[in-house]
Parts: C-alpha cells; sequence; structure tokens
C-alpha cells in the first residue's frame, strides 16, 4: 500500500521477474552473449529486477563480470568510477537496469569518458523496460540539445518493453475485470470520499490529479495496468 506520504509498513512490491528472464534469454539465445555487467539503481526497481536477472542469467552460463549499482543522486565522479570499473572488466555489453533520467545520464556520460569511452561502436547496451522512452534523452540537458551527440550515445541501445496493449484478448480480459469493479468518479464529476488505510482520499493518496477507478473518459493506457491489477487482487486474496 503506497500513498502520497509514502510507504505503509506492510507494503509489497512486485518485481517485475519475467521481464528479468527475457532479457538474459534474449542475450544468451538470440545474441549469443556469453558474458555482461549489469548496471543498475539502488531503488527497489533496481535492485529486484537485477536480482532476477543474475540468476536468470548465472542459470544460464551468462558470466556476469560486474555488478554495479548507482544512485539517482549520482555525482559526476561517481559516474565516472562507474565507468572505470566496467573498461577494467571489458564489458562490452552492458545491461541497464534504472529510469528514464539515470539512464540517459549514466550512458552520456559513459560515453563521454576521455580516456576509456564506453558506448557506440563496439558496445552494446541493453535496457529495461523504463529505459524504452524518448523521456531517456529529453531529460538530459544534453542529449536533448545536441542531436549528434545523441545519436552516438544511443548507437547500439536495446531496450525490452512489455506487449499487453489493445486489441489483444489479455487486455480485454483486463478491461472487463477492470469495468467490473466500482468507479471512484460518480456521476456529478466530482471524486469519491471514500478513503484508504490513512484516512486520506483514495484519489488523494495514489498523487494522481483525477479519481480512481474505472471511468469511461480515461483511457487504460499503461501496459502494466493489467499486471498491476492483478498483483492488486492476488495480494489482497492472500492477505
Amino acid at each position: 500500500h503506497i500513498t502520497g506520504k509514502g510507504v505503509s509498513s506492510d507494503a509489497a512490491f512486485v518485481c517485475p521477474c519475467a521481464q528479468a528472464q527475457a532479457i538474459a534469454d534474449l542475450l544468451y539465445e538470440r545474441f549469443a552473449v556469453r558474458r555482461c555487467a549489469v548496471v543498475h539503481s539502488d531503488d527497489v526497481y533496481g535492485q529486484g529486477l537485477a536480482n532476477s536477472f543474475v540468476q536468470g542469467a548465472q542459470s544460464r552460463g551468462l558470466d556476469v563480470v560486474r555488478r554495479l549499482i548507482i544512485s539517482s543522486q549520482a555525482t559526476q565522479q561517481a559516474l565516472d568510477d562507474l565507468a572505470e570499473q566496467l573498461t577494467k572488466a571489458d564489458a562490452r555489453i552492458i545491461v541497464l537496469i534504472c529510469d528514464a533520467a539515470l539512464g540517459g545520464f549514466v550512458m552520456r556520460s559513459s560515453f563521454q569518458q576521455v580516456d576509456d569511452p564506453v558506448g557506440g561502436p563496439g558496445f552494446l547496451w541493453f535496457g529495461s523496460d523504463a529505459l524504452v522512452s524518448d523521456r531517456i534523452w529529453q531529460l538530459d540537458a544534453q542529449l536533448s540539445a545536441d542531436v549528434g551527440l545523441r545519436e552516438k550515445v544511443l548507437k547500439g541501445f536495446v531496450g525490452l518493453s512489455p506487449s499487453a496493449g489493445t486489441g489483444r484478448a489479455e487486455w480485454s480480459s483486463f478491461e472487463a475485470r477492470m469495468l467490473s469493479q466500482a468507479s471512484t468518479l460518480p456521476i456529478n464529476g466530482t471524486c469519491s470520499s471514500g478513503t484508504d488505510d490513512f484516512g486520506e482520499f483514495i484519489w488523494q493518496s495514489t498523487d494522481m490529479s483525477e479519481c480512481a477507478g474505472s471511468d469511461a473518459d480515461r483511457a487504460l493506457a499503461s501496459p502494466y495496468a493489467a499486471f498491476a491489477f492483478d498483483a492488486a487482487m492476488a495480494l489482497a486474496y492472500a492477505l
């Protein structure tokens, strides 16, 4: 249970472990990679997905030569040290697991190393789903302003994104389940007065400016919406 005030003591997180297994499969089976490095953020998303990837890689005989952790508040010195570690490990295939803002910063900084650039020809950055977005360069001032630099830094970048959108049986099934739930958006257009475990309005505790629930005017655009719904329901039944 996550609210605008933070995470409650009985919080539960779901790691997208299938994605990590898919990355390991692609690298080993399709790209014929036998050694790689993994760089990930120090948050729940980065740690959880990296743990699953390393397990999947090891089970397939894929050697993870370095596992490096980077903070979202990383300094330039920390990024320089990161690039140096990748160079020492002779890591040419690098799995990157973090959000888009940090991912663009890491790749750009690694590429701009004067002595031993990391990235460009001869390198492959394999990004997690959060990096498959134009935000990876839009949120970095240098990449956003310099198209030439952007093309050099992102050349050789591959990412994995979920596919469970409209038109598929899985999505139609999810929509049917979602629409069976009562909406918190009444007919009069005002938000529900329903409260969460902390006594806050549900629509406020989700950090959204709109009401929660199944409303015909709101598109269920996120490809993760179905997975999040199923995970929440499974946890609710388990508890």
